[in-house]
């Protein structure tokens, strides 16, 4: 019925995965899942991208398919088990396929369903395992990044050609086993998959997005926010897709908002219309052109549709934004000012540069803060040289070629391998990840940056207008709008990539009087300060000013804004 694809293709092989013994039987007091998880080192499980399915989920999922009745079903990543176990018992008379490459939870999933004859165990790789159509699929797809796939063809073009899509580069593995997924259900059939759901928030996501909607197959979709951790040990948001291969397109998409913890069977009751309400939970039709038009489903499905007002501008309309510099070895070439005088790194190869955002004690980097650090003898210097090398230099290479840091990945792509990117300082800095705000440093120091921060460099503004700029992008009502642009991972860590950045509204600081930019200025130094002695300080005087220019309704109010506050003064 099937035939296993070459392995040897894959970054992990499979020599390496069938060293594992894990002890398990029928009767166990364990779960395989739970078995598996103890044996199995978490490092292991990580690089593989395992992360089990809740059997609560597994139900609800499996209940979906359960309704056209299917006479096959397809797993294409099985682990130990739960969703065969699962479908067996909802669909005593459907034959199961079951696949993975690690052979050790496939082994748990085999000696669990020994005694049945419907299923077929497939050790290989569901990308390149040649298949039939199946009734039903249901997947729990391996959490694995692009970076960590490593296949001896562009795998993103063959899927890509499989399916008629043209996919990113970027796009993480889950992305190829839903396109492979929808081409191998037969008409009719229904599948249900789980994975993480950055792709929604992803700028990876749109053709998936387009290729849904062309389609049609996607009928429901269950967004968990990074309040309902789905997966055990996986710092991800999830979703479920409910996919019917039927032409019938949809004007809209309904859409499970779980906003808080909620017992899932109530999650179904939900979705199936036996309840309207659930706290906790939302549903709503979504209408597909907003979703097209809307980069980040994640703040639409909390917050609802949303458009720019007309006296606001984005960010891309005034500055341009780029990543950080990325070493490749920051303990390498990230070095202290003492070990630059023990290395004997001459001065003209080195660069003043920050790698570390607890380095920023406030949102404005001064000489006088790059000048503590120095003498803290913190890493403040970026090493990058050139062909002129002295023989310190030379040597401190040598102890590099010996740690084999010129086959790094990043580093093996330079030439030569010891040069560093050309960027400039940028003038403003913006943090890759946090849980509360998103934190904007004023560069005044004019050095260069890790990729611990985005760099925005503004073009056409003053010294004053860029300093109000960063002080209302630190404002909590432009941070307020800034969440529909931020990807939400599990636990509520967000992560602001460079192009997200560009889409932040705020005011335009081009058409702001003097007196409000020296009014912003003022204050934000003021917050700089104290904000340096105490951290939860609310600058509550910006922000009211930075609400009264996001709600004005011309920029002309904002121009007048100042003279205004003071007329109600008198009264």
């Amino acid at each position: 019925m099937a035939k296993a694809g070459a392995k040897k293709d894959r970054l992990i092989s499979v020599e390496a995965l069938d060293e594992l013994n894990i002890e398990w039987s029928v009767g166990s007091q364990e779960t395989p899942e739970q078995a598996y998880v103890r044996t199995a080192p978490r490092d292991r499980r990580s690089s593989l991208g395992q992360f089990f399915t809740p059997v609560p989920i597994a139900k609800l999922m499996t209940k979906w398919v359960s309704n056209v009745n299917p006479k096959s079903l397809l797993d294409p990543a099985v682990g130990p088990g739960i969703f065969a176990r699962t479908a067996r018992e909802v669909l005593p008379k459907t034959r199961i396929t079951c696949i993975d490459l690690d052979q050790a939870p496939l082994k748990l999933a085999r000696t669990s369903m020994a005694d049945d004859d419907r299923l077929e165990f497939i050790n290989g790789d569901f990308l390149t395992t040649d298949l039939s159509q199946f009734d039903a699929i249901l997947a729990n797809p391996p959490y694995l990044r692009h970076q960590n796939l490593n296949y001896a063809f562009d795998m993103h073009a063959e899927i890509g050609k499989r399916n008629g899509i043209r996919i990113s580069r970027l796009s993480n593995l889950y992305v190829l086993f839903i396109l492979e997924i929808c081409r191998l259900l037969r008409d009719g059939g229904r599948a249900s998959i789980i994975v993480p759901a950055e792709w929604m928030n992803a700028n990876f996501g749109a053709a998936v997005k387009q290729y849904f909607h062309h389609n049609g197959f996607l009928k429901k979709l269950i967004y968990f926010s990074h309040d309902t951790l789905a997966f055990d040990d996986a710092l991800t948001t999830a979703a479920i897709l409910l996919i019917e291969k039927s032409p019938r397109q949809n004007e809209s998409l309904d859409v499970i908002y779980v906003e808080s913890a909620v017992e899932i069977e109530d999650v179904e009751l939900l979705m199936q219309g036996e309840i309207t309400e659930l706290t906790g939970a939302t549903k709503e039709a979504i209408q597909w052109d907003v979703l097209l038009t809307t980069q980040k489903w994640d703040r639409l499905f909390a917050m609802g549709a949303h458009e720019i007002a007309s006296h606001l501008i984005t960010v891309e309309a005034i500055a341009k934004s780029r990543r950080g510099i990325a070493t490749g070895a920051n303990e390498f070439f990230h070095l202290r000012p003492s070990q630059t005088e023990i290395y004997g790194i001459q001065k003209k190869n080195q660069k003043i540069c920050i790698g570390r955002a607890q380095d920023i004690k406030g949102l404005i980097f001064s000489e006088q803060d790059l000048a503590q650090l120095e003498d803290e003898d913190a890493r403040t210097r970026l090493v990058s040289f050139g062909t002129d090398l002295s023989s310190a230099e030379e040597k401190y290479l040598e102890d590099g070629i010996s740690k084999k840091l010129n086959e790094r990945y990043l580093l093996a792509a330079r030439s030569p391998w010891y040069s560093m990117e050309n960027r400039e300082p940028a003038p403003i800095w913006a943090a890759v990840f946090g849980r509360a705000n998103l934190r904007f440093v004023l560069n005044a120091a004019g050095a260069s940056n890790l990729t611990t921060f985005h760099c925005l460099y503004p073009s056409g503004l003053n010294r004053k207008q860029v300093t109000a700029l960063v002080a209302l992008l630190n404002s909590a009502p432009v941070q307020e709008r800034a969440m529909r642009h931020r990807r939400v991972y599990g636990g509520g860590l967000a992560k602001f990539e460079p192009k997200d950045l560009l889409q932040l509204e705020v005011p335009d600081v081009r058409h702001l009087s003097e007196a409000i930019l020296d009014e912003i200025v003022s204050m934000f130094a003021q917050w700089d300060q104290e904000l340096r002695k105490n951290p939860n300080f609310c600058p509550s005087e910006l922000n009211s000013l930075a609400a009264s220019l996001i709600e004005a309704p011309s920029v002309a109010l904002g121009q007048n804004l100042m003279e205004q506050a003071q007329q109600v003064a008198l009264f």
